[in-house]
């Protein structure tokens, strides 16, 4: 009996189905190679179709890499940049592997769709920008019905692969990227010992930085003094410095490895964004380098630089150094900044309106800088305000008072108020009055005064052509004398330190001389009781010194300058 193969294969459940399964299995198989074509129709087809089959789900199998690198490679055949089969394939790979290490991401949804899309910035419209670089520029263009890389971009793959790769680890070490070992997390085993080898390459390179660039300068600094220098700015400016060396090398080292792109994508933009920000920290450290510079040695250039306004050239220089980073950083992450400056200024009336004060704060300090009515460490009397200046700034300005207290006054009260600056006299004035006992002789005052005069005239820090010390006139319990003195000093305090140093000759004078300062006293005088009768009282020093000067006077009238002689009749 001869056996039906049909029957037979049916009678079978199990083998009907395996034999639907190994279909399935070779159907699966062999549709991507059957239904895959090279799309080129607009700038997303274009890029989808270079990248996609230079995926390792289609690379892995040798068999069919060839057929894959030649639909992905039809991207570059550009009619105007003829090149042969095997370059357009090596080219094709190294341009994926320029957008690895560039961490640029091809989200093809972004990506026009467009056929006949144009770019306005451009001289041929009929281009799409993929990415620039160090003014290496990566274009579709449009010829005919199909979007290819430029003739430019093509030949510039080679030159634009040397600024981004230190050498090619595919020729140096024969790796395969196309057929590579186990991964984990994404990374293979010889990039795992890539990535340990920079670790340690930039371990080497900080500590060489750290010792040539912190160490050494800041022991050479605190030996030559400037300990305050080197602790305050030096480091504050060499620590970023180094951070962004080593970051840098690390960026510049990184694509080396050609990372999978799920990687790249987020390292290196964060390596980017760091390296700015601390080479922005540099920077603003080096400002505050100079503006200590300019402090300190401003005094001895020919023409000297006003310290308010180099504090606020400072200030000015950071806000800007600030900005610059910042509007940098929004643009690297896509932001357009012309377009966010453009919303600011609409809004820039409401802003105006909603901070009247504030900008009226912002030009009394404007003006402050140009009037310069005074300046940080002057002594500033005005309106419920007296005390020292401080600093200067945008909005406001500190004093401290001399009950060291700090007081803030804003710059558009300050525009507005009468000012007396105690700092900018050109002599500051010591006046007092100096009160002398009534019993003191009219010889002796003399001898006093023109002995205080003499001190004036010797003393060194002061005006030996503008002082008065005269008697001047009678108190209710002393004698008065005037004590005005203008001494040449700018500090407050390198004059109250000179008004000591007078009085204290004063009252050593007074008690060589045997002069007596007063205070206020009363003199009681009681008469004799009516109903006995008054004694004459013996005749005082006092009464006789009366007599002596009615006689002096009956003598003497009308009033002359006193002679030495006169004197010697009245003692």
């Amino acid at each position: 009996m001869r056996l039906n193969p049909l029957l037979f294969f049916l009678s079978r459940p199990a083998m009907i189905r395996r034999g639907v399964v190994l279909l399935l299995t070779w159907l699966a198989l062999a549709q991507p190679l059957a239904a895959q074509e090279a799309k080129q129709g607009n700038p997303r087809e274009a890029l989808e179709t270079h990248l996609k089959f230079l995926q390792p789900e289609y690379q892995n199998s040798r068999a069919k890499r060839r057929t894959y690198l030649n639909l992905s490679a039809k991207v570059l055949a550009n009619p105007e940049a003829p090149i042969d089969a095997e370059d357009r394939r090596r080219r094709a790979q190294m341009l994926k592997e320029i957008y690895e290490g560039l961490g640029k991401y091809i989200d093809y949804e972004k990506i026009s769709n467009n056929p006949n899309y144009t770019d306005s910035t451009f001289e041929n419209s009929s281009t799409f920008l993929v990415v620039s670089h160090l003014g290496y520029d990566v274009r579709l263009e449009k010829l005919g019905k199909n979007w290819y890389y430029s003739k430019e971009t093509i030949e510039n793959i080679p030159r634009l692969y040397n600024t981004i790769f230190l050498f090619d680890p595919q020729r140096s070490f024969g790796i395969d990227l196309f057929d590579p070992p186990q991964t984990f997390l994404l990374v293979t085993a010889w990039q795992y010992v890539g990535l340990g080898a920079l670790g340690l390459l930039l371990a080497l390179i900080y500590l060489l930085l750290h010792l040539l660039l912190l160490r050494l300068p800041t022991i050479g600094l605190t030996k030559k003094g400037h300990a305050s220098f080197a602790e305050e700015f030096y480091k504050a400016l060499a620590r970023p410095l180094i951070m962004s060396l080593i970051l840098a090398v690390a960026r510049y080292l990184l694509p080396i490895l050609q990372l999978p792109i799920e990687i790249s994508r987020y390292l290196y933009p964060l390596l980017h964004v760091l390296i700015v920000v601390q080479l922005t920290r540099a920077i603003y450290n080096l400002v505050n380098v100079i503006g200590y510079y300019t402090e300190k040695r401003s005094n001895n250039w020919a023409v000297p630089v006003d310290q308010q306004l180099a504090v606020l050239i400072k200030r000015i220089f950071r806000i800007v150094v600030v900005i610059a980073g910042v509007a940098y950083l929004l643009q690297y992450i896509g932001l357009n900044v012309t377009s966010v400056v453009a919303g600011l200024s609409l809004g820039g009336l409401a802003l105006a309106l909603a901070a009247q004060d504030t900008l009226k704060n912002v030009f009394g300090s404007l003006m402050i800088f140009m009037d310069k009515p005074f300046k940080v460490g002057d002594w500033i009397i005005g309106e419920k305000i007296e005390g020292v200046v401080e600093s200067v700034g945008f909005r406001s300005t500190r004093v401290r008072t001399f009950q060291n207290s700090l007081t803030t006054v804003p710059n558009g009260k300050i525009a507005d108020m009468t000012i007396d600056n105690m700092g900018m006299r050109q002599y500051h004035r010591f006046l007092t009055t100096v009160s002398v006992t009534y019993d003191t002789p009219a010889h002796l005052l003399e001898i006093f005064t023109e002995a205080m005069r003499e001190i004036v005239r010797r003393h060194p820090l002061t005006i030996k052509d503008n002082f008065q010390i005269f008697v001047y006139n009678f108190g209710d319990s002393a004698i008065l004398i005037r004590y005005s003195v203008y001494v040449g000093v700018n500090e407050i305090l390198e004059e109250l330190a000179v008004r000591q140093e007078l009085m204290l000759h004063n009252i050593r004078l007074a008690e060589a001389l045997g002069v007596r300062f007063a205070f206020p006293t009363t003199t009681v005088h009681l008469e004799s009781t009516p109903t006995q009768p008054a004694t004459q009282a013996p005749m005082t020093a006092a009464d006789m010194y009366a007599q002596k000067v009615e006689a002096y006077l009956a003598k003497h009238s009308p009033l002359s300058p006193m002679t030495p002689a006169d004197r010697v009749a009245i003692e």
